[in-house]
């Protein structure tokens, strides 16, 4: 359907008893014609106005190009433009028609302006499609680059040795302090601590733990005592805070995405969960192990159908 260029706009409706229910406007289309009576059946009916036929004028445009014309059907009742009887005329802008006791003002429409208006609305709701896009991708980028992050720390290989557990105790009593000298010499305990430190400030909470522990075992092997090694106690206890923080945001995120039925998402986030989990006793690691499961037998089930 062409584009319309005209509309007729209503300035006087007919004032019979039984006033018919008529709109202000008519956009006129180019390849349409519009029929004017008392017919209900009419484009443009006027059923309850005596002085008008069945069929009493047709609104049409020409086929060589778009001008508008006005034919007259009725014998009897006729049709008036600008106040002059006429059986076929070109209509303009500005043109008065009467049609019984009912009158038109025939408007011309800026096709070129309305044309803009519509690409530039077209414009404006790509443009927020594209803003709406690229907002989900950022989001998509930065959960991928923590996914990232976590896949590569389990990669980093541990520059330390493993060092050999036993039950001693600080608690001992052959338990002999190292002078804080001694201790700075000690590139094992040094090398713990800087990781561990290195990962608590990168937020790599769950790696920081491993190390604090590391160093805090290390400690009790070698019976070392010092204002440094007194520190692990409450850093290691912050690192386990703020990774169960952390932990429960991606169970909690995960929970979200089960109930929207966002299976992916929710696999991703309970993958993340058990990268975090540093204990695996807890009931985020055990729970996120048990759904991971269920999810893996629904994908099974599926590839099988």
């Amino acid at each position: 359907m062409k584009i319309f260029s005209y509309s007729l706009y209503l300035l006087q409706k007919s004032k019979a008893k039984k006033s018919f229910d008529l709109k202000n406007y008519f956009f006129l289309f180019s390849n349409k014609e519009y029929i004017i009576g008392r017919d209900e059946g009419s484009d443009i009916p006027l059923n309850n106005d005596d002085y008008v036929s069945k069929i009493n004028s047709k609104i049409y445009f020409s086929e060589t190009d778009e001008n508008l014309f006005i034919k007259n059907y009725s014998k009897t009742n006729g049709t008036i433009v600008n106040g002059k009887k006429i059986e076929k005329i070109k209509l303009q802008k500005g043109d008065i028609i009467k049609v019984g006791s009912t009158e038109f003002l025939v408007r011309q429409l800026n096709v070129a302006m309305l044309k803009t208006s519509i690409l530039l609305f077209i414009l404006i709701v790509l443009a927020i499609n594209i803003w709406k896009y690229n907002s989900l991708k950022s989001l998509q980028n930065k959960t991928q680059a923590q996914t990232n992050s976590i896949v590569f720390k389990q990669q980093v290989k541990d520059i330390i040795s493993n060092v050999d557990r036993n039950n001693s105790s600080l608690m001992k009593k052959e338990f002999i302090a190292k002078p804080i000298s001694e201790l700075n010499k000690d590139s094992q305990l040094s090398s713990y601590l800087e990781m561990a430190n290195i990962f608590y400030k990168n937020e790599h909470y769950e790696k920081a733990i491993i190390y604090y522990k590391k160093a805090k075992e290390y400690c009790e092997k070698k019976l070392i005592v010092d204002s440094i090694v007194l520190n692990i106690e409450p850093n290691l206890k912050t690192a386990i805070k703020k990774n169960n923080e952390r932990i429960r945001y991606y169970y909690n995120k995960s929970l979200k995405c089960k109930k929207y039925k966002k299976f992916k998402d929710e696999e991703f986030n309970l993958k993340i969960v058990i990268e975090l989990s540093v204990d695996k006793n807890n009931d985020y690691y055990n729970n996120s192990i048990i759904r991971l499961k269920e999810l893996s037998s629904k994908n099974q089930k599926k590839r099988g159908e």
